[in-house]
């Protein structure tokens, strides 16, 4: 049996640099085992959070095209990586709790199943219910996700649909779809070969906000919450110190929780490991930087030339040979890579070249 497992999560880096979260240490891991490839930046070609997925699962430079629609016409469905998975025998899975990406996967139409887990604050259009939902490449995506969209405004809507989320005792949205992708991964049958993606939308507001929440503001919006739509800031404007330690205070929170929740996977993992079985996995940032000097900085949305990121490749039952930390890459040199460390028998050509580090 076989696991090629990728996470991308919106976890922001210099957040987990700040607050101590362990996910990017390399000893972090190393109950998983010693073999481990720590890509301390990844970059993909255009500076928006889609042509991430777009050029991890296609191994296409999304500068080849103006936009996504172009994208999208140009790419050939059986070169994504699930494809060449799949025609090597793999079934693939996704899972994921990120709405605004749903339409690259829907687009893209590659995936056996999907576990969808609503919640997080940048749904747009709020599923059907709160429960999780399952469906197969078959199904009508978008009519399952846009089933109901609420009138109120959005900060509000989300609020309401994280308080419905507790009072039913269904947890935090990371924490659904963590255990969901841990339980999926222990149950799956000894005679098959798997790839699964896990698309986290990362660090949310926090679950109770201080009542200051709304006084502090990028902006003088007073109809708009600061979160999670900051814009650059002057440094010297009146009262912007109290402001980025708030932010500072409720990221470090957010931190400190999901890194809990990594564990649930952690521990799937291990067994997994221990039982010589295969997997790699990809963690990518993108969007707000809080620097150490202090500084609110956007990086995302266009506004900026590439998409800094944090991605681990991990490779376990021998295929790494020694510990090797490695420099800048690009997500379509990861695309390649992943395809090499599979085995896929002479990979079609794509724009990516394969990442030199010891196998």
């Amino acid at each position: 049996m076989k696991i090629i497992g990728l996470i991308v999560s919106s976890l922001r880096r210099d957040h987990l640099g700040l607050y101590g979260n362990r996910w990017l240490k390399l000893e972090h891991f190393e109950r998983l085992g010693k073999a481990a490839t720590v890509f301390t930046e990844a970059r993909c070609a255009r500076a928006d959070a889609p042509s991430i997925r777009m050029e991890l699962l296609t191994g296409l430079d999304s500068r080849r095209a103006a936009n996504s629609d172009q994208f999208f016409n140009n790419y050939n469905p059986s070169l994504t990586l699930p494809a060449q998975l799949t025609q090597k025998g793999y079934q693939t899975a996704l899972f994921t709790d990120h709405y605004p990406m749903l339409w690259v996967y829907e687009r893209l139409n590659v995936f056996d199943m999907i576990h969808f887990v609503p919640g997080q604050a940048a749904d747009r259009h709020l599923p059907e219910g709160f429960a999780s939902a399952v469906y197969s490449k078959k199904d009508n995506l978008s009519k399952i996700l846009t089933g109901n969209k609420a009138n109120v405004p959005e900060c509000d809507r989300n609020r309401f649909l994280r308080n419905q989320l507790n009072s039913q005792e269904l947890g935090h949205p990371a924490v659904r779809l963590f255990d969901a992708a841990g339980r999926f991964l222990n149950e799956l049958d000894e005679n098959s070969d798997w790839f699964v993606l896990i698309d986290s939308f990362g660090l949310t507001p926090p679950w109770n906000p201080p009542a200051d929440f709304t006084h502090f503001r990028v902006r003088e919006d007073k109809n708009k919450i600061a979160w999670p739509l900051p814009c650059p800031v002057d440094l010297k404007e009146e009262g912007i110190a109290k402001q980025i330690n708030f932010f500072r205070r409720a990221y470090a929170d957010q931190c400190l929780f999901f890194d809990a929740q990594l564990g649930i996977i952690e521990s799937s993992l291990t067994s997994l490991i221990k039982n010589g079985r295969n997997m790699f996995f990809i963690m990518s940032d993108h969007g707000v930087l809080i620097g150490d000097d202090g500084g609110l900085l956007h990086c995302g949305g266009g506004e900026s030339d590439v998409v800094t990121c944090q991605a681990l490749v991990m490779a376990g039952s021998g295929f790494s040979k020694e510990e090797k930390v490695a420099g800048e890459v690009s997500t379509v040199d990861l695309f390649k890579t992943l395809l090499h460390l599979a085995e896929v028998e002479k990979p079609p050509l794509s724009d990516g070249k394969i990442i030199d580090f010891p196998l």
